[in-house]
C-alpha cells in the first residue's frame, strides 16, 4: 500500500515538474532587432533570444601582415580597439514579430570580411604548430599569436546555425602547416607568405 501511494506521488511530482519547465520557456518570442550590428553581436542576440540563424554567403577570416610594420584582424571576436566587422543590413522575418522559438532568422550582411590595424611587434624564435584538427572554428581562433597570420579563405554558409556562438558551427578539418611543422613568426626578415596558418572547415 505504501509503495503504491509512493509511485503515485512520485509521479504526480514529475508531471508538475515537467509542465513548470514547460511553462517556464515560452513556446513563441519576439525578433530582435539586429541591423547595423556586426555579424558576431546579431547572431548572440539572436541566438539568445531562442532563435537559429542562417547567413546565406561565405564568409573569410584572415590576419595577414601588411607592410611595413602593421598586420590587418579580419572577422574575429578577438578583436581590439578599431575593429570592423560585416554589419547586418537586412532580416528576415522582420524584427519585432513573433515567431516559433527555433525558427531561423536569415541576416543579410555588408560585406564578407574587414579589418583593423595593429602595431606588429615579434621576435624570430621558431614555433611548432598546434593541432587544430578537429576543433572548432573558435577554439582554433583562440590559438592565435600575436605574430602570426592566420587564413580561413571560406566559412561556409549557415542554413540554421544553432550553437552558442557563431564560429561553434564551424570545425576545422585541415590545416597548413600540418601540426607539429616548425615556422617562423612574422618578421623583418622573414616574408608573411611563410607565416600563415591557414585552416580548412566545414559546418558541423
Amino acid at each position: 500500500m505504501k509503495t503504491t501511494r509512493f509511485v503515485s506521488t512520485l509521479v504526480v511530482l514529475i508531471s508538475v515538474l515537467l509542465a513548470v519547465t514547460s511553462c517556464g520557456q515560452r513556446k513563441t518570442v519576439t525578433v530582435p532587432d539586429v541591423r547595423d550590428r556586426g555579424v558576431l553581436p546579431a547572431y548572440d542576440a539572436l541566438h539568445d533570444a531562442g532563435l537559429d540563424v542562417s547567413t546565406r554567403v561565405s564568409l573569410s577570416y584572415y590576419r595577414q601582415l601588411l607592410p611595413p610594420h602593421y598586420i590587418v584582424i579580419g572577422l574575429s571576436d578577438l578583436a581590439g580597439p578599431g575593429y570592423r566587422a560585416p554589419t547586418v543590413v537586412w532580416q528576415k522575418p522582420r524584427p519585432g514579430g513573433t515567431v516559433a522559438r527555433g525558427s531561423t532568422v536569415t541576416i543579410g550582411l555588408s560585406d564578407r570580411s574587414a579589418g583593423s590595424n595593429e602595431e606588429l611587434r615579434c621576435d624570430s624564435q621558431p614555433e611548432a604548430a598546434a593541432n587544430l584538427i578537429g576543433e572548432t572554428l573558435s577554439e582554433a581562433l583562440r590559438y592565435q599569436r600575436h605574430c602570426l597570420a592566420f587564413s580561413v579563405a571560406k566559412i561556409p554558409p549557415l542554413e540554421a546555425g544553432t550553437h552558442g556562438h557563431l564560429f561553434d558551427n564551424y570545425v576545422v578539418v585541415r590545416q597548413s602547416p600540418a601540426p607539429g611543422a616548425l615556422f617562423l613568426p612574422i618578421s623583418a626578415s622573414n616574408p608573411p607568405g611563410n607565416t600563415t596558418l591557414t585552416v580548412e572547415v566545414i559546418r558541423r
